[in-house]
Protein backbone atom coordinates (compact mmCIF):
# COMPACT_ATOMS: atom_id res chain seq x y z
CA UNK A 1 0.00 0.00 0.00
CA UNK A 2 2.63 2.04 0.91
CA UNK A 3 4.72 2.06 -2.39
CA UNK A 4 1.48 2.12 -4.45
CA UNK A 5 0.65 5.16 -2.40
CA UNK A 6 4.48 7.07 -3.65
CA UNK A 7 4.18 5.61 -7.05
CA UNK A 8 1.32 7.59 -7.61
CA UNK A 9 2.61 10.60 -5.41
CA UNK A 10 5.54 10.52 -7.78
CA UNK A 11 3.20 10.53 -10.62
CA UNK A 12 0.81 12.88 -10.09
CA UNK A 13 3.78 15.30 -8.92
CA UNK A 14 5.65 14.72 -12.48
CA UNK A 15 2.51 15.03 -14.37
CA UNK A 16 1.46 18.25 -12.61
CA UNK A 17 4.93 19.65 -13.42
CA UNK A 18 5.13 18.81 -17.30
CA UNK A 19 1.29 20.85 -17.11
CA UNK A 20 2.96 23.55 -15.27
CA UNK A 21 5.94 24.07 -17.23
CA UNK A 22 4.15 23.52 -20.36
CA UNK A 23 1.60 26.43 -19.48
CA UNK A 24 4.07 28.58 -18.04
CA UNK A 25 6.24 29.55 -21.46
CA UNK A 26 4.24 29.99 -24.60
CA UNK A 27 5.42 33.17 -25.47
CA UNK A 28 7.94 33.60 -27.65
CA UNK A 29 11.79 35.27 -27.06
CA UNK A 30 11.36 39.22 -27.21
CA UNK A 31 13.93 40.66 -29.66
CA UNK A 32 14.39 44.43 -28.12
CA UNK A 33 17.02 46.19 -30.56
CA UNK A 34 18.86 45.56 -34.00
CA UNK A 35 22.16 46.70 -33.38
CA UNK A 36 23.72 46.05 -36.93
CA UNK A 37 25.11 48.88 -38.65
CA UNK A 38 22.87 49.04 -41.69
CA UNK A 39 25.70 50.83 -43.72
CA UNK A 40 28.53 48.84 -45.31
CA UNK A 41 31.60 48.21 -47.29
CA UNK A 42 32.29 45.38 -50.39
CA UNK A 43 34.80 43.10 -49.21
CA UNK A 44 34.83 44.37 -45.54
CA UNK A 45 33.68 42.14 -42.45
CA UNK A 46 30.03 43.62 -41.22
CA UNK A 47 28.51 42.63 -37.89
CA UNK A 48 24.73 41.80 -37.58
CA UNK A 49 23.83 42.05 -33.90
CA UNK A 50 20.57 42.07 -31.90
CA UNK A 51 19.66 42.34 -28.10
CA UNK A 52 17.29 39.48 -27.68
CA UNK A 53 15.77 38.31 -24.14
CA UNK A 54 13.27 35.61 -22.74
CA UNK A 55 12.63 35.30 -18.99
CA UNK A 56 10.75 32.19 -19.10
CA UNK A 57 12.55 29.14 -20.62
CA UNK A 58 15.59 30.95 -21.89
CA UNK A 59 17.01 31.32 -25.05
CA UNK A 60 18.23 28.36 -27.03
CA UNK A 61 19.23 29.66 -30.15
CA UNK A 62 19.54 32.78 -32.21
CA UNK A 63 19.95 32.81 -36.13
CA UNK A 64 20.63 34.88 -38.59
CA UNK A 65 19.40 34.40 -42.34
CA UNK A 66 20.52 36.65 -45.48
CA UNK A 67 20.52 37.04 -48.73
CA UNK A 68 21.60 38.79 -51.61
CA UNK A 69 19.71 39.88 -54.50
CA UNK A 70 18.67 36.74 -56.63
CA UNK A 71 20.76 34.34 -54.09
CA UNK A 72 19.54 31.43 -51.70
CA UNK A 73 19.23 32.20 -47.80
CA UNK A 74 21.90 31.79 -46.00
CA UNK A 75 21.39 30.59 -42.09
CA UNK A 76 23.99 31.33 -39.26
CA UNK A 77 24.17 30.53 -35.98
CA UNK A 78 24.63 33.40 -33.64
CA UNK A 79 27.40 33.49 -31.09
CA UNK A 80 26.18 34.82 -27.45
CA UNK A 81 28.76 37.92 -26.76
CA UNK A 82 27.50 40.08 -23.24
CA UNK A 83 24.55 40.32 -21.48
CA UNK A 84 21.40 40.15 -23.98
CA UNK A 85 23.73 40.57 -27.26
CA UNK A 86 24.07 37.88 -29.87
CA UNK A 87 25.88 38.83 -33.02
CA UNK A 88 27.97 37.36 -35.82
CA UNK A 89 30.02 38.43 -38.66
CA UNK A 90 29.68 38.07 -42.42
CA UNK A 91 31.96 39.56 -45.49
CA UNK A 92 29.92 41.31 -47.78
CA UNK A 93 30.57 40.40 -51.61
CA UNK A 94 32.08 42.80 -53.98
CA UNK A 95 29.09 42.51 -56.45
CA UNK A 96 25.93 43.83 -54.68
CA UNK A 97 24.90 46.88 -53.25
CA UNK A 98 22.44 45.63 -51.20
CA UNK A 99 21.94 42.55 -48.24
CA UNK A 100 18.84 42.07 -47.07
CA UNK A 101 18.74 40.05 -43.60
CA UNK A 102 16.09 38.81 -40.50
CA UNK A 103 16.91 37.19 -37.14
CA UNK A 104 15.06 34.45 -35.50
CA UNK A 105 15.66 33.59 -31.94
CA UNK A 106 14.02 30.48 -30.68
CA UNK A 107 13.48 29.58 -27.07
CA UNK A 108 14.33 26.01 -25.13
CA UNK A 109 10.46 25.42 -25.38
CA UNK A 110 10.63 25.96 -29.20
CA UNK A 111 8.64 29.02 -29.04
CA UNK A 112 10.66 31.59 -31.81
CA UNK A 113 10.57 35.07 -33.27
CA UNK A 114 11.45 36.42 -36.50
CA UNK A 115 11.70 40.03 -37.40
CA UNK A 116 10.95 41.76 -40.28
CA UNK A 117 13.39 41.84 -43.25
CA UNK A 118 16.07 44.32 -43.08
CA UNK A 119 18.51 45.56 -45.30
CA UNK A 120 22.55 47.04 -45.31
CA UNK A 121 23.60 49.29 -47.99
CA UNK A 122 26.81 48.01 -49.32
CA UNK A 123 29.09 50.98 -51.19
CA UNK A 124 31.85 49.89 -53.21
CA UNK A 125 35.19 50.84 -52.37
CA UNK A 126 37.24 48.72 -54.81
CA UNK A 127 38.94 50.65 -56.74
CA UNK A 128 39.35 49.16 -60.74
CA UNK A 129 42.23 46.61 -61.59
CA UNK A 130 44.56 47.77 -64.55
CA UNK A 131 46.74 45.25 -66.06
CA UNK A 132 48.53 44.40 -69.44
CA UNK A 133 49.39 47.66 -69.79
CA UNK A 134 51.81 48.13 -72.83
CA UNK A 135 52.83 50.61 -75.91
CA UNK A 136 53.12 48.74 -79.55
CA UNK A 137 55.77 49.72 -80.09
CA UNK A 138 58.00 50.10 -77.84
CA UNK A 139 59.94 52.11 -79.85
CA UNK A 140 59.06 54.14 -82.97
CA UNK A 141 60.47 56.69 -85.43
CA UNK A 142 58.36 60.50 -85.64
CA UNK A 143 54.58 60.47 -86.90
CA UNK A 144 54.69 56.41 -86.81
CA UNK A 145 51.55 54.88 -84.70
CA UNK A 146 51.97 53.77 -80.84
CA UNK A 147 49.17 51.85 -79.47
CA UNK A 148 48.93 52.25 -75.78
CA UNK A 149 46.77 49.81 -74.28
CA UNK A 150 45.73 47.70 -71.03
CA UNK A 151 43.25 46.06 -69.35
CA UNK A 152 40.51 46.82 -66.53
CA UNK A 153 38.36 45.74 -64.98
CA UNK A 154 35.82 46.41 -61.70
CA UNK A 155 33.29 44.39 -59.09
CA UNK A 156 30.65 46.95 -60.01
CA UNK A 157 31.35 48.90 -63.49
CA UNK A 158 34.12 51.41 -64.84
CA UNK A 159 33.47 54.86 -65.56
CA UNK A 160 36.05 55.96 -67.44
CA UNK A 161 39.73 54.94 -67.98
CA UNK A 162 42.67 57.75 -68.90
CA UNK A 163 46.14 57.65 -70.68
CA UNK A 164 48.01 59.92 -69.03
CA UNK A 165 51.39 61.39 -70.73
CA UNK A 166 53.35 62.44 -68.20
CA UNK A 167 56.42 64.02 -70.05
CA UNK A 168 53.83 66.30 -71.81
CA UNK A 169 50.96 66.64 -69.49
CA UNK A 170 48.78 65.49 -72.07
CA UNK A 171 45.80 63.35 -70.75
CA UNK A 172 43.41 60.76 -73.64
CA UNK A 173 40.32 59.17 -73.09
CA UNK A 174 40.85 55.75 -74.35
CA UNK A 175 38.61 53.60 -75.96
CA UNK A 176 36.98 50.82 -75.19
CA UNK A 177 36.35 47.15 -76.74
CA UNK A 178 35.13 44.91 -73.98
CA UNK A 179 37.13 44.93 -70.91
CA UNK A 180 40.41 45.65 -73.19
CA UNK A 181 41.09 49.81 -73.31
CA UNK A 182 43.53 51.56 -76.06
CA UNK A 183 44.51 54.80 -77.63
CA UNK A 184 46.73 55.37 -80.79
CA UNK A 185 48.66 57.79 -81.20
CA UNK A 186 51.63 59.58 -82.59
CA UNK A 187 54.14 61.50 -81.59
CA UNK A 188 56.39 64.13 -83.52
CA UNK A 189 59.23 65.28 -80.99
CA UNK A 190 61.99 62.43 -80.32
CA UNK A 191 62.65 61.54 -76.70
CA UNK A 192 61.82 59.18 -74.17
CA UNK A 193 57.91 59.34 -73.33
CA UNK A 194 56.33 58.24 -69.58
CA UNK A 195 53.18 57.55 -69.21
CA UNK A 196 50.76 55.65 -66.67
CA UNK A 197 46.69 54.53 -66.83
CA UNK A 198 44.37 56.39 -64.42
CA UNK A 199 40.97 54.22 -64.07
CA UNK A 200 37.94 55.28 -61.95
CA UNK A 201 34.83 53.49 -61.26
CA UNK A 202 31.01 54.59 -61.02
CA UNK A 203 31.66 54.55 -57.19
CA UNK A 204 34.27 57.02 -57.66
CA UNK A 205 36.84 54.28 -56.73
CA UNK A 206 40.26 55.49 -58.83
CA UNK A 207 43.17 53.47 -59.18
CA UNK A 208 46.76 54.57 -60.73
CA UNK A 209 49.07 52.32 -62.78
CA UNK A 210 52.86 52.22 -62.62
CA UNK A 211 54.98 54.47 -64.73
CA UNK A 212 55.76 53.04 -68.62
CA UNK A 213 58.06 53.92 -70.95
CA UNK A 214 58.29 54.11 -74.74
CA UNK A 215 60.83 56.20 -77.27
CA UNK A 216 60.01 57.88 -80.10
CA UNK A 217 63.44 58.32 -82.62
CA UNK A 218 64.77 60.28 -85.50
CA UNK A 219 65.28 58.55 -88.81
CA UNK A 220 63.40 57.47 -92.01
CA UNK A 221 61.29 54.10 -90.77
CA UNK A 222 59.93 51.75 -94.09
CA UNK A 223 58.06 49.71 -91.25
CA UNK A 224 58.42 46.03 -89.66
CA UNK A 225 59.81 43.14 -91.19
CA UNK A 226 59.44 39.84 -89.94
CA UNK A 227 63.11 39.42 -91.94
CA UNK A 228 64.66 41.90 -88.84
CA UNK A 229 63.83 40.78 -85.68
CA UNK A 230 65.35 41.70 -81.65
CA UNK A 231 65.72 39.58 -78.99
CA UNK A 232 65.98 40.99 -74.87
CA UNK A 233 66.68 39.52 -72.21
CA UNK A 234 63.81 39.53 -69.68
CA UNK A 235 65.18 41.09 -66.59
CA UNK A 236 68.58 41.44 -65.15
CA UNK A 237 70.22 42.73 -62.13
CA UNK A 238 71.11 46.37 -61.48
CA UNK A 239 75.21 46.64 -62.29
CA UNK A 240 75.45 43.53 -64.56
CA UNK A 241 76.22 42.46 -67.39
CA UNK A 242 74.08 40.99 -70.76
CA UNK A 243 73.41 41.19 -74.62
CA UNK A 244 70.92 42.09 -76.65
CA UNK A 245 70.63 40.34 -80.03
CA UNK A 246 68.98 40.47 -83.94
CA UNK A 247 68.20 38.00 -86.31
CA UNK A 248 68.19 39.10 -89.83
CA UNK A 249 67.15 37.14 -93.27
CA UNK A 250 67.03 37.50 -96.81
CA UNK A 251 64.15 39.16 -98.64
CA UNK A 252 64.10 37.24 -101.04
CA UNK A 253 64.53 33.61 -99.63
CA UNK A 254 64.51 33.85 -95.70
CA UNK A 255 67.57 32.37 -95.40
CA UNK A 256 70.30 34.20 -92.93
CA UNK A 257 71.50 37.51 -94.02
CA UNK A 258 75.33 37.62 -93.44
CA UNK A 259 78.17 40.46 -93.19
CA UNK A 260 75.66 43.15 -92.38
CA UNK A 261 76.85 44.47 -88.80
CA UNK A 262 77.77 48.19 -90.09
CA UNK A 263 74.15 48.42 -90.98
CA UNK A 264 72.57 47.34 -87.73
CA UNK A 265 72.45 49.82 -84.64
CA UNK A 266 71.34 48.97 -81.03
CA UNK A 267 70.03 51.45 -78.60
CA UNK A 268 69.15 51.45 -74.66
CA UNK A 269 67.74 53.84 -73.32
CA UNK A 270 66.88 53.37 -69.09
CA UNK A 271 63.90 54.79 -67.09
CA UNK A 272 64.73 58.30 -66.63
CA UNK A 273 65.63 58.47 -70.89
CA UNK A 274 68.78 58.42 -70.52
CA UNK A 275 70.98 56.22 -73.39
CA UNK A 276 73.31 53.65 -72.12
CA UNK A 277 73.96 52.35 -75.48
CA UNK A 278 73.57 55.07 -78.45
CA UNK A 279 73.27 53.39 -81.83
CA UNK A 280 75.91 50.76 -81.03
CA UNK A 281 77.11 48.60 -83.77
CA UNK A 282 77.15 44.91 -82.85
CA UNK A 283 78.96 42.35 -84.43
CA UNK A 284 78.18 38.83 -86.01
CA UNK A 285 78.02 35.86 -83.51
CA UNK A 286 77.29 33.23 -86.44
CA UNK A 287 75.53 34.10 -89.98
CA UNK A 288 72.94 35.86 -89.52
CA UNK A 289 72.86 36.62 -85.60
CA UNK A 290 74.32 39.86 -84.38
CA UNK A 291 75.08 40.24 -81.09
CA UNK A 292 75.98 44.13 -78.60
CA UNK A 293 77.04 43.65 -75.32
CA UNK A 294 76.15 46.31 -72.36
CA UNK A 295 76.21 46.95 -69.14
CA UNK A 296 73.37 48.71 -66.10
CA UNK A 297 74.25 50.32 -63.21
CA UNK A 298 71.85 51.12 -60.13
CA UNK A 299 69.01 52.61 -61.88
CA UNK A 300 65.96 49.75 -61.58
CA UNK A 301 62.70 49.77 -63.68
CA UNK A 302 62.03 48.80 -67.53
CA UNK A 303 65.01 49.49 -70.41
CA UNK A 304 64.09 50.43 -74.10
CA UNK A 305 65.80 48.55 -76.80
CA UNK A 306 65.75 49.63 -80.12
CA UNK A 307 67.21 47.74 -83.22
CA UNK A 308 66.98 49.64 -86.63
CA UNK A 309 68.34 48.07 -89.87
CA UNK A 310 69.33 49.84 -93.11
CA UNK A 311 68.75 47.15 -95.40
CA UNK A 312 68.74 48.92 -99.25
CA UNK A 313 68.69 52.13 -99.95
CA UNK A 314 64.64 53.14 -98.71
CA UNK A 315 63.82 50.37 -96.88
CA UNK A 316 64.95 50.54 -93.20
CA UNK A 317 63.41 48.34 -90.64
CA UNK A 318 62.74 48.93 -87.10
CA UNK A 319 62.22 46.40 -83.77
CA UNK A 320 62.21 47.30 -80.19
CA UNK A 321 62.08 45.34 -77.16
CA UNK A 322 62.01 46.11 -72.99
CA UNK A 323 63.63 44.46 -70.18
CA UNK A 324 63.43 44.76 -66.43
CA UNK A 325 66.65 45.78 -64.06
CA UNK A 326 65.67 44.46 -60.62
CA UNK A 327 67.54 45.08 -57.14
CA UNK A 328 70.31 42.35 -56.59
CA UNK A 329 69.01 40.89 -53.49
CA UNK A 330 72.18 38.32 -53.64
CA UNK A 331 75.36 40.65 -54.48
CA UNK A 332 73.55 43.40 -51.38
CA UNK A 333 73.26 40.52 -48.97
CA UNK A 334 76.70 39.72 -49.79
CA UNK A 335 78.27 42.92 -49.56
CA UNK A 336 76.06 43.40 -46.68
CA UNK A 337 77.57 40.27 -44.49
CA UNK A 338 81.24 41.54 -45.87
CA UNK A 339 80.59 45.31 -44.27
CA UNK A 340 79.40 43.46 -40.79
CA UNK A 341 81.60 41.24 -40.88
CA UNK A 342 84.22 44.18 -41.27
CA UNK A 343 82.80 45.84 -38.05
CA UNK A 344 83.21 42.52 -36.05
CA UNK A 345 86.81 42.84 -37.09
CA UNK A 346 87.23 46.21 -35.97
CA UNK A 347 85.86 45.37 -32.86
CA UNK A 348 87.84 42.15 -32.27
CA UNK A 349 91.33 43.30 -32.63
CA UNK A 350 90.81 47.05 -32.07
CA UNK A 351 88.43 47.05 -29.39
CA UNK A 352 90.75 46.99 -26.43
CA UNK A 353 91.85 50.84 -27.65
CA UNK A 354 89.20 52.41 -29.33
CA UNK A 355 90.31 55.87 -30.70
CA UNK A 356 88.09 58.65 -32.26
CA UNK A 357 89.58 57.26 -35.54
CA UNK A 358 88.20 53.61 -34.40
CA UNK A 359 84.87 55.05 -33.19
CA UNK A 360 85.02 57.05 -36.42
CA UNK A 361 85.07 53.74 -38.57
CA UNK A 362 82.59 51.61 -36.96
CA UNK A 363 80.30 54.46 -37.24
CA UNK A 364 80.46 54.88 -41.14
CA UNK A 365 80.79 51.36 -41.55
CA UNK A 366 76.90 50.89 -40.19
CA UNK A 367 76.19 53.46 -42.11
CA UNK A 368 77.53 51.74 -45.04
CA UNK A 369 75.65 49.07 -44.18
CA UNK A 370 72.22 51.31 -44.44
CA UNK A 371 73.00 51.26 -48.59
CA UNK A 372 71.71 47.14 -48.10
CA UNK A 373 69.01 47.34 -46.78
CA UNK A 374 66.18 47.77 -48.58
CA UNK A 375 63.92 50.96 -49.32
CA UNK A 376 60.07 50.99 -49.85
CA UNK A 377 60.34 49.55 -53.84
CA UNK A 378 61.98 46.98 -52.84
CA UNK A 379 59.74 45.02 -50.95
CA UNK A 380 60.40 41.52 -52.69
CA UNK A 381 63.44 41.76 -50.42
CA UNK A 382 61.94 39.98 -47.87
CA UNK A 383 59.70 37.77 -50.34
CA UNK A 384 62.97 36.23 -51.40
CA UNK A 385 64.94 36.17 -48.85
CA UNK A 386 62.52 33.55 -47.85
CA UNK A 387 63.78 31.44 -49.99
CA UNK A 388 67.69 31.44 -48.54
CA UNK A 389 68.74 28.72 -46.20
CA UNK A 390 67.33 28.50 -42.25
CA UNK A 391 70.98 28.64 -41.37
CA UNK A 392 72.20 31.67 -43.35
CA UNK A 393 68.52 33.57 -41.32
CA UNK A 394 70.40 32.22 -38.09
CA UNK A 395 73.47 33.64 -38.93
CA UNK A 396 72.48 37.14 -40.74
CA UNK A 397 70.06 37.29 -37.07
CA UNK A 398 73.61 36.63 -34.88
CA UNK A 399 75.53 39.18 -36.90
CA UNK A 400 72.62 41.63 -36.77
CA UNK A 401 72.41 41.98 -32.89
CA UNK A 402 76.46 41.98 -32.48
CA UNK A 403 76.44 45.44 -34.86
CA UNK A 404 73.93 46.51 -33.05
CA UNK A 405 75.08 46.37 -29.91
CA UNK A 406 78.74 47.99 -31.38
CA UNK A 407 76.71 50.76 -33.19
CA UNK A 408 75.00 51.35 -29.30
CA UNK A 409 78.34 51.20 -27.68
CA UNK A 410 79.82 53.57 -29.96
CA UNK A 411 77.07 55.79 -30.17
CA UNK A 412 76.56 55.86 -26.18
CA UNK A 413 80.35 56.39 -25.84
CA UNK A 414 80.71 59.57 -28.15
CA UNK A 415 77.12 61.02 -28.02
CA UNK A 416 76.98 59.97 -32.03
CA UNK A 417 73.42 60.57 -33.04
CA UNK A 418 74.52 58.92 -36.30
CA UNK A 419 75.35 56.16 -34.58
CA UNK A 420 72.63 56.13 -32.30
CA UNK A 421 70.04 56.54 -35.54
CA UNK A 422 71.80 53.98 -37.18
CA UNK A 423 71.35 51.27 -34.57
CA UNK A 424 67.79 51.89 -34.56
CA UNK A 425 67.49 51.53 -38.29
CA UNK A 426 68.96 47.98 -38.02
CA UNK A 427 67.51 47.57 -35.11
CA UNK A 428 63.97 46.34 -36.67
CA UNK A 429 65.63 43.68 -39.24
CA UNK A 430 65.69 40.83 -36.47
CA UNK A 431 62.36 41.16 -35.46
CA UNK A 432 61.13 41.30 -39.10
CA UNK A 433 63.64 38.50 -40.00
CA UNK A 434 62.54 36.40 -36.90
CA UNK A 435 58.66 36.41 -38.06
CA UNK A 436 59.92 35.25 -41.34
CA UNK A 437 62.13 32.23 -40.17
CA UNK A 438 58.99 31.18 -37.68
CA UNK A 439 56.80 30.84 -40.56
CA UNK A 440 59.07 29.39 -42.52
CA UNK A 441 59.74 26.52 -39.95
CA UNK A 442 56.15 26.46 -39.36
CA UNK A 443 55.36 25.69 -42.43
CA UNK A 444 58.01 23.09 -43.27
CA UNK A 445 56.39 21.16 -40.03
Amino acid sequence: MLLLFFSQYTLAATTADIDTWGTMDENPPQITADLTNHTGYTGSNHTFAINVTDDESGIDYVELHYWYPSTAVTIVRMNHTVNDTYQTNITLLTDYSIIYYIFKAVDNLGNYVETSTANVTIYDIIPPNISDVGANPFATTQNHYVNISCTVTDNWDVANVTLNITSTDELYQMDKTGNTYYKNLTFFITGNYQYHIEATDTSGNKAVSDNYNFQIVSGELTGTSSAFSVYVPLSIYQNSSSIVMAKLLNLEDGTPKSGFAQNISFSIIDPNGDYILNNATPYELKSGIYVCNFSVGGTLGQYIVIGTCHYSDGLNFMDAGMFTVKWDIYNNMSRFVERMGDLIFLVNYQGKNITDKVAFQIREEGLRIRSYIPKADQKSFFTELAEIALGKFYELFFYLFVVVGIIVVVGTIYGSRKAKQTAKNISKLPTIIADIVAKNEKERK
